[in-house]
């Protein structure tokens, strides 16, 4: 019996996404089905808003959407696409980041150490995170403002998440890339996460491997709903 109301708790819990705090409601739920079918072809919305540090520099606060198969390819290996019969090609790349490094490092995006604006365009930025992946690789995700959507027959403006990736390259390495792009003026640093007590920093050093905790539950949430669920029970 009490392990069933355990079991209960839990499921509730990851269901009602409070292990997230800026996520969609449905968002782990769909991005599950996603990953169990090939045939999805729905972008799913991630989030509700869009990070603060957009909206500060005059972006309109829109849901974010990913297409299912670029959520696929960020989150599976090959050797998982294979298993659900998923064709690869040789220009297709799996990054093997798993469902929760995926869902945290979106959730996280207000957190993040740097933004970048492209400069040839109005409407294309790229998040450089401070979360690592398995390699030690820190996630970038660019990011298209502004983009219309196609979802269950209805266009819905959405600021489009394009991907999510640890940056593997070693030549150039992210800190080699990043600089060559603001040199050549191909790319404006928009933001930089300050650490406290920290004074100016220069870019290069924003690109450092900083470690950030993945466990961002919002605790109060929780304690809330397992009150709530335990009248009930």
């Amino acid at each position: 019996m009490i392990n069933n109301i355990i079991n209960e708790i839990i499921n509730y819990i990851d269901n009602k996404n409070h292990f997230y705090n800026n996520l969609s409601d449905s968002a782990y739920y769909e991005v599950n089905n996603i990953l169990k079918s090939k045939h999805s072809r729905i972008p799913l919305k991630l989030r509700k808003h869009t990070p603060m540090i957009l909206i500060n520099n005059g972006i309109e606060d829109l849901p974010m959407y990913e297409n299912p198969s670029h959520i696929r390819s960020n989150i599976l290996s090959i050797k998982e696409a294979i298993d659900i019969n998923i064709n690869i090609s040789k220009r297709d790349h799996y990054h093997s980041l798993g469902i929760d490094l995926f869902l945290k490092t979106i959730d996280s995006l207000d957190n993040s150490s740097v933004l970048f604006k492209y400069a040839c365009s109005d409407d294309d930025y790229l998040f450089v995170t401070s979360i690592l992946d398995s390699n030690g690789n820190q996630i970038v995700i660019p990011i298209e403002t502004n983009a219309t959507t196609i979802a269950n027959n209805k266009r819905i403006k959405n600021n489009r998440i394009k991907s999510v990736y640890g940056y593997d390259k070693k030549k150039p390495n992210l800190r080699e890339y990043l600089n060559f792009k603001i040199d050549n003026k191909e790319l404006i640093k928009i933001n930089e996460k300050k650490e406290h007590g920290a004074g100016n920093s220069t870019a290069a050093s924003s690109f450092s491997n900083l470690n950030i905790s993945n466990n961002n539950i919002d605790v109060k949430h929780v304690f809330d709903e397992l009150l709530l669920l335990l009248t009930v029970i």
